[in-house]
């Protein structure tokens, strides 16, 4: 996104200044009151089935993955952490996939006995 220059942040503050001011109050459309929104219904009393069907319950927001990733709190050893950091801004991802490799191959990698 550009930046804009200080003239055209005052030129449009200007035209934005100029727009009349919107009509907030419609009385074919008054503000409910919390005592008018207590008598509303549930669609689902109100409206016939076939139109109920019509809107499927959907959820908002991105769908759940199932192979999400966790939030986990890890101890390290300063010089481990020091050394993915070291390496770049995407250090997290670089110890994900590590962590991942060692799974995928069985765990044998970098186990020490004992």
């Amino acid at each position: 996104m550009s930046k804009l220059s200080k003239i055209e942040r005052e030129a449009a503050a200007e035209a934005l200044a100029a727009l009349p001011d919107p009509v907030l109050d419609d009385a074919d459309n008054p503000e409910l009151a919390i005592e008018d929104m207590a008598r509303l219904s549930a669609p689902e009393a109100v409206l016939a089935p076939e139109i109920l069907a019509a809107f499927p319950k959907t959820r908002v927001g991105r769908p759940r993955d199932p192979q999400a990733k966790q939030l986990v709190t890890l101890r390290l050893r300063p010089a481990v952490l020091e050394a993915y950091q070291s390496e770049g801004e995407d250090w997290r991802a670089r110890m994900e996939r590590v962590l991942a490799e060692g799974v995928a191959d069985g765990g044998r990698r970098g186990r020490t006995s004992g």
